[in-house]
């Protein structure tokens, strides 16, 4: 019995001990997540600026596009840099529970 009770304690000791390793390298990673997205979004604006250049967007398209943009970057820093998962089908139906930007599931309607 103390054997398997010393086993338990050295156990959880060595999970606690681990914790704050893991939990810096998770704040690494989602610094570098965090780059990512404001890159993507930077890449999506210079798109629109592009776009509006070559006029085949109005500057207000322009403007309504970067302030998507802006409220698509917002919403996955709310949600931890979590993107939604949901699919684009071939009707590209807006999901429900996505946020903004994101698109439903196959044939819907």
């Amino acid at each position: 019995m103390n054997k398997w009770l010393a086993l338990g304690l050295a156990a959880l000791v060595l999970v606690l001990a681990a914790l704050p390793a893991l939990a810096e390298s998770n704040s690494s990673k989602l610094a570098e997540l965090e780059a990512l997205y404001e890159e993507l979004a930077l890449i999506k604006e210079r798109i629109a600026n592009i776009r509006a250049e070559m006029g085949l967007i109005t500057p207000e398209q322009k403007n309504m596009i970067k302030e998507r943009i802006n409220e698509q970057q917002e919403w996955i820093r709310e949600h931890n840099f979590q993107a939604p998962a949901c699919g684009l089908g071939p009707r590209r139906q807006r999901c429900q529970d996505c946020g903004p930007g994101g698109w439903g599931h196959w044939g819907q309607q």
